[in-house]
């Protein structure tokens, strides 16, 4: 077994595990969206007002599972 094929099965058993995180989190930023709240997602980080939302931080930890990155 090569390290290719390695490196491809570890990526997809973190894609697979991080499955229902992505899921739940993309529905969150529709919901947020379909509330008229996706504004918020607009803003500059950093920025007074700023506060970035629920679905996004459940996106970026989904992400972060799922690439193996810390969030």
């Amino acid at each position: 077994v090569d390290s290719d094929s390695v490196r491809e099965a570890a990526a997809n058993a973190r894609l697979i595990a991080a499955a229902p995180e992505l899921l739940e989190a993309l529905e969150e930023i529709v919901a947020e969206w379909d509330a008229g709240n996706i504004g918020r997602l607009t803003a500059i980080p950093g920025t007074p007002g700023w506060e970035e939302s629920v679905g996004m931080k459940w996106a970026r930890e989904a992400i972060a599972k799922a690439t193996g990155t810390p969030s």
